[in-house]
């Protein structure tokens, strides 16, 4: 109790320790994949926000493709509809992803997550033609509770930088693996939300990838990150939680400290209902790890 309650006065936060798992495969259209990236440079006058997924297969010469479509909006993509524009599709094999545009057809190498530290490699996919691309670093990194490969990369003509991450892609998600800008700095480009199967792989403020709770994240930064998060804030009745995979104790205090509630759940989206909470200012914990504020009303 007197842990509990010095972690809350000083609010310090200890991040849990979790069995990290590496993931296995690239999300294809099966996984239901949907993404979303936040701009705010070029030639942008307001910040906007792109909204991508797969839907279905496609056939293309002797390959089978996942189908990538986009929209302006928080269209869910279950199913093609007015609001959704097919773009192009991807197959993944043997570590790399492959891509073609709807315009063309004509396939090029999006990934290779088979390549090694200083390799050098030509690359078709640099904006104004071919480029050679330099892997200046690679690290393993946990984000969500799951391991993967991020692989640093530049283009030889300066302007051109990626950070590739297994099973989630580049800046802007699956579709876009490098940025350019003319100051070689990463550009104004962030993914904030990334999930497959209904589960989170890179982090929102919520598990539902609705605009309204994404948080801005820069992909060159990330190194580690936790999943944990719950919505709504304030709340009346049901708070609804976002979790790392596997089994996890919940458990809610109060100001002072004292424990008020407690449940367990084996669900990435979980809810803990506080109908029966009096109103004020509460944090919850998993694994007696990380909390997090929220206000009951």
């Amino acid at each position: 109790m007197n842990s509990v309650k010095k972690l809350l006065l000083g609010c310090l936060l200890i991040l849990p320790f979790f069995s990290m798992a590496q993931l296995d495969h690239f999300p294809t259209s099966a996984d239901k994949p949907f993404w979303v990236y936040y701009s705010s440079g070029g030639y942008l006058t307001t910040p906007e926000l792109y909204f991508y997924g797969m839907i279905g297969d496609t056939v293309i010469g002797e390959n089978t493709y996942s189908k990538v479509y986009s929209s302006d909006t928080d269209t869910i993509f279950n199913e093609v509809s007015s609001a959704t524009k097919y773009i192009g599709a991807m197959r993944a094999i043997d570590n790399k992803v492959f891509m073609v545009y709807s315009d063309n057809y004509e396939e090029f190498l999006l990934y290779d997550f088979a390549v090694n530290e200083n390799e050098s490699f030509e690359y078709s996919n640099c904006g104004y033609g071919i480029c050679t691309l330099e892997v200046k670093s690679i690290e393993t990194i946990d984000i969500c509770s799951y391991l993967h490969k991020k692989i640093s990369i530049t283009a030889d003509n300066g302007i051109g930088h990626g950070w590739w991450i297994e099973n989630i892609g580049g800046y802007n998600g699956l579709d876009i693996s490098l940025a350019f800008d003319t100051d070689n700095n990463p550009p104004a480009t962030q993914l904030v939300c990334f999930k497959y199967n209904n589960n989170n792989y890179y982090p929102n403020s919520d598990g539902s990838c609705l605009s309204k709770y994404l948080v801005k994240t820069t992909i060159n930064d990330v190194s580690s990150i936790s999943c944990f998060s719950i919505t709504p804030n304030p709340v009346h009745s049901t708070l609804y939680l976002t979790l790392p995979q596997g089994e996890h104790t919940i458990a809610i205090y109060n100001a002072a400290g004292s424990p008020v509630l407690k449940q367990q759940a084996a669900e990435p989206q979980a809810q803990i209902g506080v109908n029966g909470l009096p109103a004020g200012v509460y944090f919850v914990q998993v694994d007696g790890g990380e909390m997090l504020k929220f206000v009951k009303e």
